[in-house]
């Protein structure tokens, strides 16, 4: 039969960045000239592939206390989301903050690599 399977620009981009089609999606919807760096922030830290990110046991409470340092506001009841992590992380990175563990290091170097994927 007729059947054909054609790709779309945004699934295109997808693929040739490893991108969730959930990001992509988000991106699309929500991307315009009139964000602002906090707005984008926030947005690039609300990507799909944070998911992953992992908040351990008793890391709430160290990313309230991160939080505490940050320029940026965050939600004070979802420290113990991996986005929120992540949002935070990139903070302290931008504002050379010191971290509160060596497993934050680690953390943030896979925030800045996933950064740089999403990003371009």
């Amino acid at each position: 039969d007729n059947r054909t399977v054609q790709t779309t620009p945004l699934g295109r981009i997808a693929s040739f960045y490893y991108l969730s089609h959930k990001t992509i999606h988000q991106f699309q919807e929500k991307l315009n000239p009139s964000l602002t760096i906090e707005d984008f922030l926030d947005l690039l830290t609300q990507a799909y592939e944070y998911d992953q990110l992992p908040v351990r046991h008793n890391e709430d409470n160290l990313n309230g206390e991160l939080a505490k340092s940050c320029p940026i506001e965050v939600n004070a009841y979802t420290y113990d989301s991996s986005h929120t992590k992540a949002h935070l992380l990139l903070q302290a990175h931008m504002s050379r903050l010191p971290l509160p563990c060596v497993d934050y290091l680690t953390d943030t170097k896979s925030v800045l690599d996933q950064a740089i994927r999403i990003l371009q």
